[in-house]
Parts: structure tokens; C-alpha cells; sequence
């Protein structure tokens, strides 16, 4: 072979060397890329960095997660931690309420306001009437007793005996646990019993020593004074009349059913636009009380 054959030859190998990215010693000169990491769904690069979200705990770049704030404090919300509600909420059961403990609403930590009790649905319910649930401890008004969670009336003629055989005076605890008349005596038309007593719902005439019905709507008060539930004793007439009612006379202290106010002597509306406040000077949503006694906007 030439010279010349062998110089272009050596030039040949040369080329196909560098052009494979080695020296003529063999050493690799081109720089070896690893495989990409960093980006949304690939590997997270060398200390955990990556060019996109956050390094998860697999290994992997990921959208940032914004962790997510449970609502709480609220009325009819979850409680916050501790328990807490916002200003004007109260907690119970881990729930946000407007308030507890009155008719209707919630009961607080199973307790309710006076005269009223609280019942399996948890919330709070009158008690202590006749045919209402029992008050705590199973209370019912006198007059009354708690059967199967319910207050019955007891102590009246052939009605079952109170707690203790226990009857109206005048009356007896008989072998089938109703009260019977002993002596015949206390009811309406007859004698009044030893002491002047007479079974409730009666009165003793003492000019006659006669009981006599009263206390019910349009009856004598008893003893001057007395009437049933809802009625009170008009001192005029000394007769028991319905109170508290629309247009009904004012309860004593001049007091009337939720809604209406006493004015003048009889119950009324209260509370709306141009009507008078109600008690406490409380008007309707969107009212306030002047100083005439009046709800306005």
C-alpha cells in the first residue's frame, strides 16, 4: 500500500473515532444525560426538589395538595375543636345551635329550662300537666302523677290514687287503687268533709256546709281566689275566666300568652309594625320599640 493509501486510511479511522465521541486513547467525551426528573408525574430530582408541585411520598412530583378547612362554628355547623362555636351558638352534641333548653329547642347537655324536660328526640318538651311527659325525676303537678313517662290525674273521685294512696280530702285509697268517698262527703251537692274541705274542684258553702263546683271558666273562684289552669279570678265578679288570650282579660301581673301584651286590661297583638311591643320591649324581626311603647321600622 502507498503512502499515500495509508495517510488518507489513517485519516479515515481518525474521523470515524471523533465522530463516536472518543479520543484516539479511547476515553468517552460526550456527556451522559440521566433520566428527566423534576416535572408532574416523574421522579423527584436530588433532595427531593422538583421543578413542578411537591415531592409525594412515592417518589414522585405531584400537584400541591391544598389541605381543605372544614367549616365549622356556625348555627346548624359541626363544633370546632374544643367544642366551640361562634358568637351566639351554643354547642351540643358536636352541633352548632342558636340555643337550647326552651320549648322546642335542643337540650343542653340533657337538661332543659324549668317546666320543661328533655325527651328521647333530645329536644326540650312542657312537663308536669296532665298528659305531658313527667318533669325530671318523674315531677308532675300536684293533682297529678307520672304513669309510663306521662303525668295522669289522680286523687279525684274514682281516679287513681296519688304516690302514697294519697287522695283529695274527703276521699280514700280503696282496694282497687282508686279514691272512693269515705264518709259521703266533699263532692258537689254534698256536706262538706271535717275541716270544711271539699274534693278540688269544689268549695264549701260554710253558711250551708255544702260543696259547691268552682274554679272552672265562668264558676265562683274557690275559697274567693282559686281557679283552674288558664283562668284567673276576676276580682269584680269573683268568677274564673279565661286569660292571656287574644282579647282575653290579662293573667294576674298583667301578663298574656306569647304574641300579645297587655293592654288596657286585655290581651292584644304586639309586636308587628304599628302594633305595641311586646314584653321586654321586643318587636318582630325587622322592628325596634320607641319610646311610646310602639314597634316601628
Amino acid at each position: 500500500m502507498s503512502k499515500n493509501s495509508l495517510f488518507v486510511l489513517s485519516l479515515f479511522v481518525v474521523f470515524v473515532l471523533l465522530s463516536s465521541g472518543c479520543t484516539t486513547t479511547g476515553t468517552i467525551t460526550g456527556a451522559i444525560t440521566s433520566d428527566s426528573c423534576g416535572n408532574l408525574g416523574e421522579l423527584c430530582c436530588e433532595n427531593n426538589v422538583c421543578n413542578e408541585g411537591e415531592c409525594a411520598t412515592n417518589g414522585k412530583c405531584q400537584e400541591v395538595k391544598i389541605p381543605l378547612v372544614e367549616i365549622c362554628g356556625n348555627q346548624n355547623e359541626n363544633c370546632c375543636d374544643g367544642n366551640v362555636c361562634n358568637y351566639g351558638s351554643v354547642c351540643v352534641d358536636g352541633t352548632c345551635y342558636s340555643d337550647c333548653g326552651d320549648s322546642g329547642q335542643v337540650c343542653c347537655d340533657d337538661k332543659c329550662k324549668d317546666d320543661f324536660v328533655c325527651a328521647i328526640d333530645r329536644k326540650c318538651h312542657a312537663c308536669g300537666k296532665e298528659l305531658q311527659l313527667c318533669c325530671e325525676n318523674n315531677i308532675c303537678e300536684k293533682g297529678n302523677m307520672c304513669e309510663n313517662g306521662k303525668c295522669v290525674m289522680c286523687g279525684g273521685w274514682q281516679e287513681k290514687c296519688c304516690p302514697a294512696d294519697l287522695c283529695t280530702p274527703g276521699l280514700f285509697c280503696g282496694e282497687n287503687g282508686k279514691c272512693q268517698n269515705a264518709d259521703n262527703c266533699g263532692l258537689g251537692g254534698e256536706e262538706c268533709c271535717s275541716g270544711n274541705l271539699c274534693a278540688i274542684g269544689f268549695e264549701c258553702k260554710t253558711h250551708v256546709n255544702i260543696c259547691s263546683k268552682c274554679g272552672s271558666n265562668n264558676e265562683p273562684c274557690c275559697y274567693g281566689y282559686e281557679c283552674g289552669d288558664k283562668l284567673y279570678c276576676n276580682d269584680d265578679s269573683n268568677l274564673c275566666q279565661y286569660c292571656g288570650g287574644f282579647l282575653d282579660a290579662c293573667c294576674l301581673g298583667s301578663k298574656c300568652n306569647k304574641g300579645y301584651v297587655c293592654v288596657q286590661g286585655s290581651c292584644n297583638f304586639c309586636g308587628d309594625e304599628q302594633q305595641p311591643c311586646c314584653s321586654g320591649n321586643v318587636c318582630d324581626a325587622g322592628y325596634k320599640c320607641t319610646g311610646e311603647g310602639i314597634c316601628k321600622m
